[in-house]
Protein backbone atom coordinates (compact mmCIF):
# COMPACT_ATOMS: atom_id res chain seq x y z
CA UNK A 1 0.00 0.00 0.00
CA UNK A 2 2.72 2.48 1.03
CA UNK A 3 4.63 1.90 -2.14
CA UNK A 4 1.60 3.00 -4.12
CA UNK A 5 0.97 6.26 -2.07
CA UNK A 6 0.71 9.42 -4.21
CA UNK A 7 2.87 12.49 -3.21
CA UNK A 8 0.89 15.73 -2.86
CA UNK A 9 1.81 18.49 -5.35
CA UNK A 10 3.10 21.85 -4.03
CA UNK A 11 2.60 25.06 -5.92
CA UNK A 12 5.37 27.66 -6.27
CA UNK A 13 5.65 29.97 -3.25
CA UNK A 14 6.35 33.69 -3.33
CA UNK A 15 8.33 35.43 -0.57
CA UNK A 16 8.44 39.27 -0.35
CA UNK A 17 10.91 41.03 1.95
CA UNK A 18 10.75 44.78 2.70
CA UNK A 19 14.01 46.57 3.58
CA UNK A 20 14.42 48.16 6.98
CA UNK A 21 14.26 51.67 5.54
CA UNK A 22 11.11 50.76 3.56
CA UNK A 23 12.77 52.04 0.37
CA UNK A 24 12.95 48.69 -1.44
CA UNK A 25 11.26 45.30 -1.56
CA UNK A 26 12.74 42.02 -2.77
CA UNK A 27 10.89 39.03 -4.18
CA UNK A 28 11.92 35.38 -4.25
CA UNK A 29 10.03 32.46 -5.85
CA UNK A 30 10.41 28.98 -4.40
CA UNK A 31 9.92 26.30 -7.07
CA UNK A 32 6.80 24.12 -7.22
CA UNK A 33 7.07 20.41 -6.34
CA UNK A 34 5.37 17.28 -7.63
CA UNK A 35 3.77 18.91 -10.60
CA UNK A 36 2.77 21.98 -8.57
CA UNK A 37 1.72 25.14 -10.39
CA UNK A 38 4.22 27.86 -11.37
CA UNK A 39 3.65 31.37 -10.03
CA UNK A 40 0.83 33.34 -11.55
CA UNK A 41 0.46 37.08 -11.78
CA UNK A 42 -2.30 36.94 -9.17
CA UNK A 43 -0.05 34.98 -6.84
CA UNK A 44 2.76 37.49 -7.21
CA UNK A 45 0.49 40.46 -6.64
CA UNK A 46 -1.16 38.75 -3.67
CA UNK A 47 2.27 38.29 -2.08
CA UNK A 48 3.09 41.96 -2.63
CA UNK A 49 -0.27 42.96 -1.17
CA UNK A 50 0.26 40.71 1.84
CA UNK A 51 3.59 42.47 2.45
CA UNK A 52 1.75 45.83 1.99
CA UNK A 53 3.99 46.77 -0.96
CA UNK A 54 2.00 49.19 -3.13
CA UNK A 55 4.43 51.83 -4.46
CA UNK A 56 7.28 51.74 -6.94
CA UNK A 57 6.54 48.23 -8.23
CA UNK A 58 8.69 47.25 -11.19
CA UNK A 59 5.96 46.01 -13.56
CA UNK A 60 8.44 44.86 -16.17
CA UNK A 61 10.27 42.68 -13.69
CA UNK A 62 6.98 41.38 -12.32
CA UNK A 63 5.83 40.30 -15.79
CA UNK A 64 9.10 38.48 -16.44
CA UNK A 65 8.72 36.56 -13.21
CA UNK A 66 5.27 35.23 -13.93
CA UNK A 67 5.99 34.71 -17.64
CA UNK A 68 9.43 33.07 -17.28
CA UNK A 69 9.78 32.23 -13.60
CA UNK A 70 13.25 32.14 -12.08
CA UNK A 71 13.39 30.15 -8.85
CA UNK A 72 15.53 30.54 -5.73
CA UNK A 73 16.83 33.93 -6.79
CA UNK A 74 16.17 37.30 -5.19
CA UNK A 75 15.02 40.24 -7.31
CA UNK A 76 14.25 43.80 -6.33
CA UNK A 77 10.62 44.23 -7.22
CA UNK A 78 9.84 47.68 -5.83
CA UNK A 79 11.76 50.85 -5.09
CA UNK A 80 10.64 53.80 -3.06
CA UNK A 81 11.73 57.45 -3.40
CA UNK A 82 14.25 58.53 -0.75
CA UNK A 83 13.64 61.88 0.92
CA UNK A 84 15.89 64.82 -0.03
CA UNK A 85 17.03 66.81 2.97
CA UNK A 86 17.24 70.56 2.55
CA UNK A 87 20.59 72.36 2.33
CA UNK A 88 21.60 74.56 5.25
CA UNK A 89 21.85 78.28 4.65
CA UNK A 90 25.30 79.85 4.36
CA UNK A 91 26.88 83.24 4.87
CA UNK A 92 29.78 84.62 2.84
CA UNK A 93 31.66 87.54 4.32
CA UNK A 94 33.01 90.27 2.06
CA UNK A 95 35.64 91.51 4.50
CA UNK A 96 38.58 89.78 6.09
CA UNK A 97 37.49 87.93 9.21
CA UNK A 98 40.66 85.89 9.59
CA UNK A 99 43.44 86.28 12.11
CA UNK A 100 46.05 86.55 9.35
CA UNK A 101 46.16 90.34 9.35
CA UNK A 102 49.29 91.96 10.64
CA UNK A 103 51.63 91.01 7.81
CA UNK A 104 53.38 93.85 5.94
CA UNK A 105 51.71 94.73 2.64
CA UNK A 106 53.56 94.33 -0.64
CA UNK A 107 53.52 97.41 -2.87
CA UNK A 108 52.86 97.28 -6.62
CA UNK A 109 56.58 97.55 -7.31
CA UNK A 110 57.34 94.49 -5.18
CA UNK A 111 58.76 96.33 -2.19
CA UNK A 112 57.26 95.84 1.25
CA UNK A 113 55.59 98.49 3.38
CA UNK A 114 56.38 97.46 6.94
CA UNK A 115 54.09 100.16 8.34
CA UNK A 116 50.99 98.98 6.49
CA UNK A 117 50.03 95.86 8.40
CA UNK A 118 46.40 95.66 7.26
CA UNK A 119 45.15 95.26 10.82
CA UNK A 120 42.11 97.46 10.39
CA UNK A 121 39.41 97.23 7.76
CA UNK A 122 37.32 100.12 6.47
CA UNK A 123 33.85 99.97 4.97
CA UNK A 124 31.57 102.72 3.71
CA UNK A 125 27.91 103.13 4.58
CA UNK A 126 25.52 100.79 2.70
CA UNK A 127 28.34 98.55 1.52
CA UNK A 128 27.55 94.81 1.41
CA UNK A 129 29.29 93.07 4.29
CA UNK A 130 27.99 89.56 3.69
CA UNK A 131 25.78 87.56 1.35
CA UNK A 132 23.33 85.13 2.97
CA UNK A 133 22.11 82.08 1.07
CA UNK A 134 18.75 80.93 2.48
CA UNK A 135 18.25 77.24 3.38
CA UNK A 136 16.34 75.01 0.99
CA UNK A 137 13.25 73.02 2.09
CA UNK A 138 13.41 69.27 2.26
CA UNK A 139 11.54 67.10 -0.25
CA UNK A 140 9.56 64.19 1.21
CA UNK A 141 10.11 60.67 -0.06
CA UNK A 142 7.78 57.68 -0.48
CA UNK A 143 8.23 54.17 0.89
CA UNK A 144 7.34 51.02 -1.03
CA UNK A 145 4.49 50.70 1.42
CA UNK A 146 2.98 53.89 0.01
CA UNK A 147 3.68 55.99 3.08
CA UNK A 148 5.42 59.38 3.01
CA UNK A 149 8.96 59.63 4.41
CA UNK A 150 9.56 63.05 5.87
CA UNK A 151 12.67 65.08 5.01
CA UNK A 152 14.70 67.52 7.09
CA UNK A 153 14.57 71.15 6.08
CA UNK A 154 17.83 73.09 5.81
CA UNK A 155 18.72 75.23 8.80
CA UNK A 156 18.86 78.99 8.41
CA UNK A 157 21.98 80.92 9.32
CA UNK A 158 21.53 82.43 12.79
CA UNK A 159 20.81 86.13 12.50
CA UNK A 160 24.14 87.93 11.94
CA UNK A 161 22.69 91.39 12.58
CA UNK A 162 24.70 93.29 15.16
CA UNK A 163 25.24 97.00 15.78
CA UNK A 164 25.08 99.40 12.83
CA UNK A 165 24.18 96.78 10.21
CA UNK A 166 20.95 95.83 8.48
CA UNK A 167 19.47 93.26 6.10
CA UNK A 168 17.98 94.15 2.73
CA UNK A 169 14.34 93.42 1.87
CA UNK A 170 15.15 89.86 0.76
CA UNK A 171 17.18 89.16 3.91
CA UNK A 172 20.07 88.02 1.72
CA UNK A 173 22.44 91.01 1.84
CA UNK A 174 23.91 92.28 5.09
CA UNK A 175 24.86 95.95 4.80
CA UNK A 176 26.56 98.56 6.93
CA UNK A 177 24.54 101.50 8.23
CA UNK A 178 27.64 103.62 8.72
CA UNK A 179 31.24 103.98 7.61
CA UNK A 180 33.50 102.19 10.04
CA UNK A 181 35.25 98.97 10.98
CA UNK A 182 33.38 95.66 10.59
CA UNK A 183 33.95 92.74 12.93
CA UNK A 184 32.35 89.39 13.74
CA UNK A 185 31.77 88.61 17.40
CA UNK A 186 29.87 85.50 18.49
CA UNK A 187 28.36 85.22 15.03
CA UNK A 188 27.13 88.81 14.96
CA UNK A 189 28.48 91.36 12.48
CA UNK A 190 28.86 94.88 13.80
CA UNK A 191 30.38 98.05 12.42
CA UNK A 192 32.09 100.44 14.79
CA UNK A 193 32.35 104.11 13.93
CA UNK A 194 35.27 104.42 16.36
CA UNK A 195 38.51 102.48 16.06
CA UNK A 196 40.00 101.97 19.52
CA UNK A 197 43.77 101.45 19.72
CA UNK A 198 44.71 100.25 23.19
CA UNK A 199 48.31 101.32 23.58
CA UNK A 200 50.66 103.04 21.15
CA UNK A 201 50.47 103.49 17.41
CA UNK A 202 53.79 101.99 16.40
CA UNK A 203 55.33 98.82 15.04
CA UNK A 204 52.59 96.65 16.52
CA UNK A 205 49.81 98.51 14.71
CA UNK A 206 51.44 100.09 11.69
CA UNK A 207 49.95 103.25 10.24
CA UNK A 208 46.28 103.90 10.89
CA UNK A 209 43.90 104.83 8.07
CA UNK A 210 40.26 104.63 9.18
CA UNK A 211 37.03 106.01 7.76
CA UNK A 212 35.50 106.80 11.14
CA UNK A 213 36.80 108.11 14.46
CA UNK A 214 40.10 106.93 15.96
CA UNK A 215 40.77 106.80 19.68
CA UNK A 216 44.30 106.01 20.86
CA UNK A 217 44.80 105.43 24.57
CA UNK A 218 48.55 106.09 24.57
CA UNK A 219 51.06 107.60 22.12
CA UNK A 220 51.75 107.94 18.41
CA UNK A 221 55.39 107.03 17.90
CA UNK A 222 57.95 108.55 15.57
CA UNK A 223 57.51 107.92 11.87
CA UNK A 224 53.91 106.70 11.97
CA UNK A 225 50.73 108.31 10.71
CA UNK A 226 47.09 108.38 11.72
CA UNK A 227 44.33 109.26 9.26
CA UNK A 228 40.67 109.38 10.21
CA UNK A 229 37.56 110.28 8.28
CA UNK A 230 36.12 111.44 11.59
CA UNK A 231 37.88 112.68 14.70
CA UNK A 232 41.15 111.63 16.36
CA UNK A 233 41.56 111.43 20.13
CA UNK A 234 45.01 110.69 21.57
CA UNK A 235 45.51 110.01 25.26
CA UNK A 236 49.27 110.42 25.26
CA UNK A 237 51.83 112.36 23.23
CA UNK A 238 52.54 112.49 19.52
CA UNK A 239 56.16 112.21 18.49
CA UNK A 240 57.44 112.99 14.97
CA UNK A 241 54.30 111.69 13.31
CA UNK A 242 51.53 112.89 11.00
CA UNK A 243 47.84 113.27 11.84
CA UNK A 244 44.97 113.88 9.41
CA UNK A 245 41.32 114.07 10.44
CA UNK A 246 38.05 114.90 8.76
CA UNK A 247 36.77 116.09 12.14
CA UNK A 248 38.43 117.30 15.34
CA UNK A 249 41.80 116.32 16.79
CA UNK A 250 42.47 116.14 20.52
CA UNK A 251 45.98 115.43 21.88
CA UNK A 252 45.97 115.15 25.62
CA UNK A 253 49.75 115.04 26.00
CA UNK A 254 50.79 117.37 23.19
CA UNK A 255 52.89 116.96 20.07
CA UNK A 256 56.65 117.18 19.51
CA UNK A 257 57.23 117.33 15.79
CA UNK A 258 60.97 118.06 15.57
CA UNK A 259 60.19 119.83 12.30
CA UNK A 260 59.00 116.58 10.66
CA UNK A 261 55.35 116.42 11.69
CA UNK A 262 52.14 117.68 10.20
CA UNK A 263 48.70 117.80 11.76
CA UNK A 264 45.72 118.61 9.59
CA UNK A 265 42.04 118.63 10.49
CA UNK A 266 38.77 119.91 9.06
CA UNK A 267 37.46 120.51 12.56
CA UNK A 268 39.16 122.00 15.61
CA UNK A 269 42.47 121.10 17.22
CA UNK A 270 43.00 120.85 20.98
CA UNK A 271 46.40 119.95 22.39
CA UNK A 272 48.40 120.52 25.54
CA UNK A 273 51.26 121.87 23.41
CA UNK A 274 52.74 121.82 19.91
CA UNK A 275 56.47 122.02 19.26
CA UNK A 276 58.13 122.04 15.85
CA UNK A 277 54.96 121.10 13.98
CA UNK A 278 53.12 122.18 10.89
CA UNK A 279 49.37 122.46 11.52
CA UNK A 280 46.48 123.24 9.19
CA UNK A 281 43.25 123.65 11.13
CA UNK A 282 39.96 124.60 9.50
CA UNK A 283 38.20 125.09 12.82
CA UNK A 284 39.44 126.64 16.07
CA UNK A 285 42.69 125.84 17.82
CA UNK A 286 43.40 125.61 21.54
CA UNK A 287 46.67 124.77 23.33
CA UNK A 288 48.76 125.90 26.28
CA UNK A 289 51.89 126.58 24.19
CA UNK A 290 53.10 126.78 20.60
CA UNK A 291 56.84 126.68 20.05
CA UNK A 292 58.50 126.90 16.64
CA UNK A 293 55.42 125.87 14.69
CA UNK A 294 54.04 126.70 11.25
CA UNK A 295 50.28 127.07 11.78
CA UNK A 296 47.33 127.95 9.60
CA UNK A 297 44.12 128.25 11.62
CA UNK A 298 40.95 129.28 9.80
CA UNK A 299 39.16 130.65 12.86
CA UNK A 300 40.25 131.45 16.45
CA UNK A 301 43.48 130.43 18.15
CA UNK A 302 43.39 130.33 21.96
CA UNK A 303 46.77 129.83 23.68
CA UNK A 304 45.81 131.46 26.95
CA UNK A 305 46.00 128.44 29.28
CA UNK A 306 49.10 128.27 31.49
CA UNK A 307 51.82 128.84 30.38
CA UNK A 308 50.08 130.38 27.37
CA UNK A 309 53.21 130.83 25.20
CA UNK A 310 53.57 131.46 21.47
CA UNK A 311 57.28 131.47 20.71
CA UNK A 312 59.00 131.24 17.35
CA UNK A 313 57.40 130.15 14.09
CA UNK A 314 54.65 131.51 11.88
CA UNK A 315 50.92 131.62 12.61
CA UNK A 316 48.24 132.60 10.09
CA UNK A 317 44.86 132.93 11.79
CA UNK A 318 41.47 133.68 10.31
CA UNK A 319 40.11 135.52 13.31
CA UNK A 320 41.49 136.31 16.78
CA UNK A 321 44.57 135.17 18.70
CA UNK A 322 44.67 135.03 22.49
CA UNK A 323 47.84 134.19 24.42
CA UNK A 324 49.66 135.11 27.63
CA UNK A 325 53.23 135.59 26.30
CA UNK A 326 54.09 136.11 22.63
CA UNK A 327 57.72 135.86 21.54
CA UNK A 328 60.63 135.28 23.92
CA UNK A 329 63.24 137.04 26.04
CA UNK A 330 65.84 136.02 23.46
CA UNK A 331 63.92 137.66 20.66
CA UNK A 332 62.87 134.55 18.76
CA UNK A 333 61.26 135.57 15.46
CA UNK A 334 57.53 134.99 15.87
CA UNK A 335 55.16 135.89 13.05
CA UNK A 336 51.45 136.45 13.63
CA UNK A 337 49.08 137.17 10.76
CA UNK A 338 45.41 137.58 11.71
CA UNK A 339 42.15 138.42 10.01
CA UNK A 340 42.65 136.11 7.03
CA UNK A 341 39.22 134.81 5.90
CA UNK A 342 38.88 131.06 6.36
CA UNK A 343 37.76 130.50 2.77
CA UNK A 344 41.01 132.01 1.50
CA UNK A 345 43.07 129.88 3.84
CA UNK A 346 41.33 126.72 2.67
CA UNK A 347 41.46 127.49 -1.03
CA UNK A 348 45.04 128.73 -0.79
CA UNK A 349 46.06 125.41 0.73
CA UNK A 350 44.27 123.50 -2.02
CA UNK A 351 45.92 125.57 -4.74
CA UNK A 352 49.37 125.10 -3.23
CA UNK A 353 48.87 121.33 -3.06
CA UNK A 354 47.81 121.22 -6.71
CA UNK A 355 50.82 123.29 -7.71
CA UNK A 356 53.13 120.88 -5.91
CA UNK A 357 51.60 117.93 -7.78
CA UNK A 358 51.85 119.69 -11.13
CA UNK A 359 55.45 120.74 -10.52
CA UNK A 360 56.37 117.15 -9.66
CA UNK A 361 54.70 115.86 -12.85
CA UNK A 362 56.42 118.52 -14.96
CA UNK A 363 59.81 117.60 -13.48
CA UNK A 364 59.27 113.96 -14.53
CA UNK A 365 58.22 115.01 -18.01
CA UNK A 366 61.20 117.33 -18.36
CA UNK A 367 63.54 114.44 -17.65
CA UNK A 368 61.75 112.25 -20.20
CA UNK A 369 61.72 115.00 -22.84
CA UNK A 370 65.42 115.65 -22.32
CA UNK A 371 66.21 111.97 -22.84
CA UNK A 372 64.06 111.75 -25.97
CA UNK A 373 65.73 114.85 -27.39
CA UNK A 374 69.05 113.06 -27.09
CA UNK A 375 67.57 110.21 -29.15
CA UNK A 376 66.31 112.78 -31.67
CA UNK A 377 69.78 114.31 -32.01
CA UNK A 378 71.21 110.84 -32.62
CA UNK A 379 68.55 110.07 -35.25
CA UNK A 380 66.97 107.31 -33.16
CA UNK A 381 63.62 108.98 -32.47
CA UNK A 382 61.28 106.75 -34.47
CA UNK A 383 58.13 104.69 -33.97
CA UNK A 384 56.89 104.45 -30.40
CA UNK A 385 59.59 106.80 -29.12
CA UNK A 386 58.43 109.52 -31.49
CA UNK A 387 54.82 109.08 -30.37
CA UNK A 388 55.91 109.23 -26.71
CA UNK A 389 57.90 112.39 -27.38
CA UNK A 390 54.98 114.16 -29.04
CA UNK A 391 52.61 113.06 -26.25
CA UNK A 392 55.04 114.26 -23.57
CA UNK A 393 55.33 117.69 -25.22
CA UNK A 394 51.53 118.05 -25.37
CA UNK A 395 51.13 116.99 -21.74
CA UNK A 396 53.91 119.35 -20.67
CA UNK A 397 52.12 122.28 -22.33
CA UNK A 398 48.82 121.33 -20.66
CA UNK A 399 50.45 121.12 -17.24
CA UNK A 400 52.21 124.43 -17.77
CA UNK A 401 48.87 126.04 -18.60
CA UNK A 402 47.26 124.52 -15.46
CA UNK A 403 50.16 125.68 -13.29
CA UNK A 404 49.88 129.22 -14.60
CA UNK A 405 46.15 129.17 -13.87
CA UNK A 406 46.77 128.03 -10.29
CA UNK A 407 49.51 130.63 -9.79
CA UNK A 408 47.14 133.33 -11.00
CA UNK A 409 44.43 132.14 -8.63
CA UNK A 410 46.86 132.04 -5.73
CA UNK A 411 47.92 135.62 -6.42
CA UNK A 412 44.26 136.69 -6.35
CA UNK A 413 43.83 134.91 -3.02
CA UNK A 414 46.86 136.62 -1.58
CA UNK A 415 45.60 140.00 -2.82
CA UNK A 416 42.33 139.37 -1.01
CA UNK A 417 44.23 138.36 2.12
CA UNK A 418 46.24 141.56 2.01
CA UNK A 419 43.06 143.66 2.00
CA UNK A 420 41.65 141.91 5.07
CA UNK A 421 42.03 144.01 8.20
CA UNK A 422 39.94 142.32 10.87
CA UNK A 423 41.07 140.23 13.77
CA UNK A 424 42.64 140.92 17.16
CA UNK A 425 45.74 139.76 19.02
CA UNK A 426 45.21 139.70 22.77
CA UNK A 427 48.28 139.30 24.94
CA UNK A 428 47.58 138.87 28.65
CA UNK A 429 51.26 138.92 29.66
CA UNK A 430 54.27 140.11 27.64
CA UNK A 431 54.58 140.85 23.94
CA UNK A 432 58.32 140.58 23.24
CA UNK A 433 60.63 142.23 20.74
CA UNK A 434 60.98 140.79 17.25
CA UNK A 435 57.36 139.64 17.07
CA UNK A 436 56.14 140.40 13.57
CA UNK A 437 52.46 141.25 13.28
CA UNK A 438 50.30 141.46 10.16
CA UNK A 439 46.66 142.44 10.03
CA UNK A 440 45.65 142.34 6.38
CA UNK A 441 48.10 144.50 4.44
CA UNK A 442 49.34 146.22 7.61
CA UNK A 443 52.70 145.11 9.00
CA UNK A 444 54.49 145.86 12.26
CA UNK A 445 57.68 144.55 13.85
CA UNK A 446 57.62 144.89 17.65
CA UNK A 447 60.73 146.71 18.88
CA UNK A 448 59.73 147.30 22.52
CA UNK A 449 58.03 145.03 24.99
CA UNK A 450 54.36 145.53 25.70
CA UNK A 451 52.32 144.31 28.64
CA UNK A 452 48.65 143.25 28.73
CA UNK A 453 47.81 144.56 25.27
CA UNK A 454 45.10 144.22 22.67
CA UNK A 455 46.34 144.69 19.07
CA UNK A 456 43.96 145.51 16.21
CA UNK A 457 43.68 147.68 13.10
CA UNK A 458 41.93 151.02 12.85
CA UNK A 459 42.25 153.92 10.44
CA UNK A 460 44.66 151.88 8.33
CA UNK A 461 47.06 151.49 11.27
CA UNK A 462 47.89 148.79 13.78
CA UNK A 463 46.68 150.02 17.17
CA UNK A 464 47.46 148.99 20.76
CA UNK A 465 44.77 148.96 23.39
CA UNK A 466 44.46 147.55 26.91
CA UNK A 467 43.86 143.84 27.40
Amino acid sequence: MSGNAKTESVDAKVRVTVSRDKLSADIEILPPAEDGSPPTEDALRAALSAAKVSFGIDETQLKKLYTFPVYNSVFTIARGVPPENGVDGTIEFHFDTSDNAGAPRERDDGTVDYRDLGLFHNVEADVVLATITPPTPGKAGMSVLGTEISAKHGRAVPSPVGKNVYLDEDNTLLKSKIAGQPAVTSGKVSVSETLLIKGDVGNATGNIDFVGNVRITDNVLTGFSVKAGGSIEIGGVVESANLTAGGNISIKGGMRGSGRSEVRCNGSLTAKFLEGCKAVVYGNMKASSLIGCDVICAHKMDISSTPGVIMGGKYVVGSDVAAYNIGSVGGAVTELEVGVPAIFIQRGEEVQRELLKINAEMAKLDRLISLLREHEAAGRLTGDKLATYESALRTRDELDFSAESYRSEYKMIMDEVDTANTGHIRCGGTLYENVRIAIGSLRLVISDRHQHCNIYSRDNQIQFGTF
